[in-house]
């Protein structure tokens, strides 16, 4: 499509539909349709100005009303049942289709039938005439009239129907006299009348021409069929080709469908251009949605855009009757459901149906209502507002800017719920001034009249209100649903101090919970105060201040996962068995909830007990508790975490304080605590139960009195109640902040405000919480901004980024004014385009994405069994699908998270950590992307997304400047005597948005281990060996099964054996045996006998004889031998060891030699056997192998485990070639492997299950393309679950959430389809490639993206410890 085409569309589609609510005039569609939507869209504007001149707002407001429901309730139900009678039919043509397949089943099935009848039938005749031919000479007369019988009856067998053709001759005589009959009385009856002339059809051709693009002149034939009359004379005509133009489904019988003629539209004076476009326009006509085909002359060029297909004519099967009954009369007419949705959206749902219906009515009351607010020109604004929102909820915008994924329905009713808001709060705003005096109230000693501020206020909503076409078209506002949740989080995080909301059910049990609290806090605070006498010496007061601590620890304990508080409720659900291996909980949810009850009631009444002891009366604020409370802050949260980290302060080159993990380069079990990380715990403990709540209670006793002496008995009793629930909550689930809190309120209230703008403690403590996290937000944000900006950091992409970047230079000023209201409402700022021109976006929760998902892996029980097998063309395991197997070691590294990462986060190992924070673990196979959510006490909430192994090449330079070490060369540093970095890093490592946090965070998953097969398997003296063990594998499985000693004493088995055991008995197969593959070939009959086979492999079946002795086992043993079996005890157990040795080679050789289309070469048939092989492809192709039809369980416990098996055998060869000499030290790792080695295909459902259950060590081999050619190569897989180190490295959350914004942006808004856009290249100092590239899908493409997990600490409480009931055994 070229440029102009491309930059036409987005204005249409794009620019003006989001201005107008989805509305824009389209040439792709029918005047009819465009007429439809151009006259709606201006009833719905001009409605609301006929109504505002009624005076009387109740009567235009319900008028107004009524007609708006009347009139999206007509439409709605008309599109409904046109919806329903086109899948009516449907439905009934799907049935008659099943109907004629079914009759021509049966047709079928009948026919074949007759057809052996009638061949049997006449393959007795023909036994009869042979046997009269025989008998020729003796009587010919006989033989003459037999075979005049024989002849009879063949015609009656095969044409049964002569006498038919008699009835048949006769009908046609009588019925060619009464046409005789009937042409005479015609005759007489015209003969006054004239005679017409005759008429016929005659083919004429027209030779066309005409200039292409490129100035070629070309040449093409019209035939077009016209009716003449008859000439005298009959010339010859010549005989030409009936090609008449036709479209498609057109029917030339019909007379509604003329057929094309030129000439009634091309005269003489035409040009080449015009007489193209004619053409063009008459072989593309489009269909009426509303009558018959009709000419539509609309002024375009001929030509197509570049790939472009001319628009088709609908199918006359695709085009339905529908009807409507209106005042007794039946209308109706011809539609096809394509032309019915491009006129109006369907709805799917009955729930949207009334939904839009609802929301349609209310938002014209709320806007009706609202409108006599609204003056002169702000009338004209306010209803293009409303007839962009009642527009949308008929024909929807797609897409639209502030939609998170493409073709979302939900996004339609977000203009007409943005009108009802905002028309809310204009009247909510209204009310509140009309009501408010011009009182004035002190808060922080300044004096505030809230009737500007409020007056402000509604102004503000009525710009807001006018201005929503040009805030969707920025994308400002986000889809209802994605508000409801942001606002509701906001509500638990800053008023109530919860943490992040990660599930919509989730919402619902937090805000029952923090209303439950709040009403019961506000009842024992209201009792309280209400008691006369002082406050510390009240037991209802030191009751309100005990049991606040109680209640937010036990606020504090519980996550925001629906499942736990269903398992808390549910008690039959506790351990959710059925669920999948990373959603279950290790624990009784209920007992770990009675046990926090238990732990908040002996906080609430120690705390109780010790505000009665008055303790915190006697002075206002211990200013020594705060001093404990800073500098320990400082050193444990601030130098501590920077001592830690990989390079100190960006300024060491190593960690000061370092783990012991760091020098290690095998880990034998988890990280130790070390003594710093068992200072840290102390200290949060500490801190967590001790220091804080003091320092509230402190504040809490100091401030009830000005707080009530001012505001009252209610007003005091909320406000303390709330205030502190939410410091001391907070504290509880994550205390690395508060520090902070307190050092700047005692500078800004103390010092800086001293005297002037000062509030009570508890109002200043929670005013520096607030102001503390938004200025940390800003700084992120800034930080973000202006390290993007630089151009050392930015990869230029294309020429629109070096423009975009010197005018975002010249706008900083209004960049930065950007993230203070980005700050202040919580929002991401992202990057136009991925240039430095950065705009705000809509307000998203903490978890960011709307969606909750995981990752399904595909494997074999989720497919075909011909893609299982690998037959067709969509075999999963191609190297299409590598990302596919890889996705399940993500898999089991966030099973693994949940058991660990809560306590490596109380530990500190990832630094201070905050909710929101993002993190990516790296080793040499995987690449993580971390993103903790909500952060509580005793658990966090976290999503794991997994990249690709092999990424692009952007990925792979960014991965390799993360994992780059700093120069080693001191000469280069400031201090040489010291061991800091260089200068340049010094400069490098202050510009990028990310920082290394540790080189030895310890996590338990895979090993990974990829090494290719070639060598393994190159040899002809390699592959000798690997078939050995392969026959010696199958011997050791064969004799392990418990029906072996079962069958050999089976007589029908040993029936089908007693061949096979006969000593000069050989298998001479030459596509199977070889003697470069098999050890007890026999050259001298070139074959494999069975005396051969027993000189090589009787001392093995001997071992493994002896290794399994059984009741009968000595007594058998005594007939292994060729030399002492005899006819009548013959060697059944080496005969039925022969025999699967051969029926497993020969499996081996008739492996599928599977090729797809892509791939038509195979660099080695050898490997790609084996690989058939071990996917558990078998084929008993051969006669003398059908024997194992006896127990088909033989090839699943013997055959499939013996090739599975070897290739484990087949590596321990490659490394140590004399390992396996002696037949016990085989046996033995037989045993040991058969245990502890699951050997399977990564598309086996058993690999997943493995893995998910912690299988010790797994091996497979894998099958992927090479790059460079059209080739195969194999891999061989192997897994060992230990503790291995991952690169920890913590990424600005603030770049993350802008990134992601500008990708959902350009990708669904934008329609930026080119895979190598700027937005996305490498910015090393950004990690742009790897952040975009998580994404969830399509804006990312990351190969796995686990659901919300919630990883518990191993011990509910650090007095306590329960740890075998909160995390599962290890393996």
């Amino acid at each position: 499509m070229d440029n102009g085409h491309s930059i036409k569309l987005f204005f249409q589609e794009t620019l003006i539909s989001t201005l107008l609510g989805g509305y824009y005039y389209d040439s792709d569609l029918s005047l009819a349709i465009n007429t439809i939507h151009t006259y709606l869209w201006a009833i719905f504007f001009i409605l609301p100005y006929a109504f505002r001149q009624i005076d009387n707002k109740i009567a235009s407001t319900v008028i107004y009303g009524v007609v708006i429901f009347t009139i999206f309730t007509i439409l709605k139900l008309i599109n409904y049942k046109f919806h329903t009678q086109i899948d009516h039919k449907e439905r009934m043509e799907d049935e008659k289709k099943k109907g004629e397949e079914d009759q021509e089943k049966e047709k079928e099935k009948k026919s074949k039938k007759d057809e052996n009848e009638i061949e049997l039938e006449t393959d007795n005749d023909q036994e009869k005439k042979t046997d009269n031919k025989e008998d020729k000479d003796k009587n010919k007369d006989k033989d003459n009239e037999k075979d005049e019988k024989e002849k009879d009856n063949e015609i009656d067998l095969d044409f049964d129907d002569s006498d038919n053709e008699k009835d048949k001759d006769e009908k046609d005589e009588k019925d060619e006299k009464d046409e005789k009959d009937k042409d005479e009385k015609d005759q007489d009856k015209d003969k006054d009348e004239p005679k017409p002339k005759k008429k016929r059809r005659v083919k004429k051709e027209v030779v066309h021409s005409y200039f292409d693009e490129f100035g070629v002149e070309q040449h093409y034939t019209i035939f077009t069929e016209t009716s003449e009359t008859e000439p005298d004379e009959k010339e010859p005509d010549e005989k030409k080709p009936d090609i008449p133009i036709k479209n498609e489904g057109d029917d030339n019988k019909n007379p509604s469908n003329p057929t094309f003629d030129y000439r009634d539209f091309i005269t003489d004076d035409m040009s080449v251009e015009e007489i193209n476009r004619i053409i063009y326009q008459r072989e593309h006509r489009q269909r009426d949605p509303f009558g018959d085909f009709h000419d539509q002359f609309v002024e375009q060029r001929f030509d197509l855009p570049n790939n472009e297909e001319p628009p088709q004519q609908p199918k006359e099967e695709d085009i339905s009757r529908v009807w409507l009954t209106f005042c007794g009369k039946k209308h109706i007419w011809k539609l096809d459901r394509r032309v019915l949705e491009m006129c109006f959206d369907r709805d799917l749902k009955k729930k949207s149906f009334w939904i839009s219906i609802i929301l349609a009515t209310i938002a014209a009351v709320l806007v009706m209502i609202a409108s006599y607010e609204f003056y002169d020109l702000e009338k004209f604004f306010l209803f293009i507002s409303v007839a962009t929102g009642h527009y949308c909820l008929l024909k929807s915008v797609q897409p639209d800017c502030h939609s998170p994924e493409p073709d979302n329905r939900r996004v339609i009713y977000s203009r007409a719920f943005y009108i009802a808001f905002f028309s809310a709060l204009v009247l909510i705003t209204k009310a509140i001034c009309d009501s408010v005096t011009t009182e004035k109230y002190q808060i922080f000693q300044v004096q505030i009249n809230f009737y500007p501020i409020f007056s402000f206020l509604f102004n503000v909503f009525k710009a807001f209100l006018m201005a929503l076409p040009l805030f969707f078209l920025f994308g400002i506002f986000s889809q209802p649903t994605t508000l409801i949740i942001y606002l509701c989080e906001q509500f638990h995080i800053q008023i109530m101090g919860g943490t992040a909301i990660t599930h919509y059910l989730g919402i619902v049990y937090q805000l029952l919970l923090d209303i439950i609290f709040g009403f019961v806090l506000f009842g024992i605070g209201y009792n309280a105060l209400g008691k006369s006498g002082e406050f510390w010496n009240n037991y209802s007061f030191s009751f309100f201040c005990g049991f606040i601590i109680g209640f937010a620890y036990l606020a504090s304990r519980l996550p925001n996962n629906p499942r736990f508080f269903h398992a808390i409720f549910k008690p039959k659900l506790l351990l959710y068995e059925k669920q999948e291996p990373e959603e279950k909980f290790y624990f009784s949810p209920l007992r770990k909830f009675l046990f926090d009850v238990l732990i908040a009631l002996i906080i609430g009444l120690v705390y109780t007990g010790l505000h009665q002891t008055k303790m915190f009366s006697k002075t206002k604020r211990p200013d020594f508790l705060w001093i404990i409370a800073i500098v320990c802050g400082f050193i444990v949260h601030i130098l501590i975490p920077q001592m830690r980290k990989a390079y100190p302060f960006s300024l060491f080159r190593n960690p000061i304080l370092r783990s012991p993990e760091l020098k290690r380069s095998l880990l034998t079990g988890p990280a130790k605590y070390t003594y710093f990380e068992i200072i840290y715990k102390i200290y949060i403990f500490l801190e967590k139960y001790i220091i804080f709540p003091f320092i509230i209670l402190f504040a809490l006793t100091d401030s009830i009195y000005d707080i009530n002496s001012r505001g009252g008995r209610v007003f005091a009793s909320i406000l303390t109640g709330v205030l502190t629930f939410k410091f001391i909550r907070t504290s509880f689930h994550n205390s690395t902040e508060h520090f902070k809190y307190i050092v700047f309120c005692w500078l800004l209230f103390d010092y800086d405000l001293k005297g002037k703008h000062v509030e009570s403690l508890v109002v200043n403590l929670y005013a520096s919480q607030y102001l503390v996290d938004k200025i940390e937000e800003f700084v992120l944000k800034f930080k973000f901004y202006w390290r993007y900006l630089i151009p050392l950091n930015q990869a230029i992409a294309s020429l629109v980024h070096i423009y975009l970047q010197a005018f975002g230079l010249a706008h900083s000023a209004l960049e930065i004014s950007f993230i203070i209201l980005s700050t202040v409402f919580s929002t991401p700022i992202s990057p136009l385009f991925g240039s430095s021109l950065f705009l705000l976006t809509y307000a998203r929760s903490v978890k960011y994405w709307e969606r909750s998902y995981r990752t399904h892996r595909i494997d074999d029980s989720r497919v075909k069994l011909s893609s299982a097998l690998g037959i067709d063309s969509t075999n999963f395991s191609s190297s299409s699908n590598i990302d596919n197997l890889n996705a399940i070691f993500y898999e089991h590294l966030y099973v693994s998270l949940t058991h660990s990462l809560y306590d490596d986060i109380a530990a500190g190992r990832l630094g201070s950590v905050k909710q929101g924070d993002f993190f990516f673990l790296i080793n040499d196979k995987l690449t993580s992307f971390l993103h903790v959510i909500e952060l509580g006490n005793g658990f966090c909430s976290f999503q794991l997304r997994g990249l690709e192994f092999r990424g692009t090449f952007c990925q792979e330079r960014e991965l390799e400047k993360i994992k780059e070490p700093v120069d080693d060369n001191l000469r280069n540093a400031i201090l040489p005597c010291l061991p800091v970095v260089t200068n340049k890093e010094i400069l490098q490592l202050r510009l990028f948005t990310w920082e290394s946090l540790s080189r030895a965070f310890v996590a338990r998953t895979y090993n990974v281990i990829q090494t290719a097969t070639t060598n393994a398997f190159s040899s002809f003296d390699f592959r000798k060996k690997m078939i050995t063990y392969y026959v010696s594998a199958a011997i050791y499985y064969l004799i392990k099964t418990p029906g072996f000693y079962i069958a050999i004493r089976d007589e029908e088995f040993t029936r089908t054996l007693k061949n096979m055991v006969k000593k000069d008995y050989i298998d001479s197969d030459i596509i199977t045996f070889s003697s470069q593959t098999d050890e007890d070939y026999d050259k001298s009959r070139d074959g494999i006998s069975i005396a051969s086979f027993e000189k090589f492999y009787s001392p093995w079946i001997r071992h493994c004889l002896e290794q399994n002795p059984s009741v009968d086992d000595i007594e058998e043993m005594k007939y292994i031998s060729l030399e002492e079996s005899t006819e009548e005890k013959p060697s059944y157990i080496l005969g039925f060891c022969f025999v699967v040795s051969i029926l497993a080679r020969r499996l081996f050789a008739t492996a599928n030699l599977h090729q797809d289309n892509d791939f038509v070469v195979l660099e080695d048939n050898f490997l790609e056997k084996y690989y058939a092989l071990f996917r558990g492809d078998f084929r008993v192709s051969n006669q003398k192998d059908e024997w194992v039809f006896y127990d088909m369980s033989l090839l699943e416990n013997v055959i499939k485990k013996a090739a599975t098996m070897t290739l484990k055998l087949q590596k321990n060869y490659f490394i140590m070639p004399t390992q396996y000499n002696d037949p016990e030290e085989l046996y033995n790792d037989l045993e040991e492997y058969n245990q502890t080695v699951l050997a399977c295909a990564e598309s086996d459902p058993r690999w997943r299950q493995g893995i998910v259950e912690e299988q010790p060590n797994l091996i497979s081999i894998r099958r992927q393309k090479r790059s460079r050619d059209d080739t195969y190569e194999y891999f061989m897989m192997e897994l060992e679950l230990k503790y291995l180190k991952f690169l920890a490295v913590k990424v600005n959350q603030e770049s993350v959430r802008g990134l992601w914004s500008s990708q959902i942006q350009e990708l669904v808004y934008f329609k930026n389809e080119n895979a190598e856009r700027g937005s996305i290249q490498r910015c090393e100092a950004i990690a742009r490639n790897l952040i975009c590239q998580s994404c969830d899908w399509p804006t990312g493409y990351p190969i796995s993206i686990s659901p919300i997990l919630v990883s518990f600490s191993s011990s509910p409480f650090y007095p306590f410890s329960l740890r075998s009931n909160f995390r599962p055994k290890n393996n």
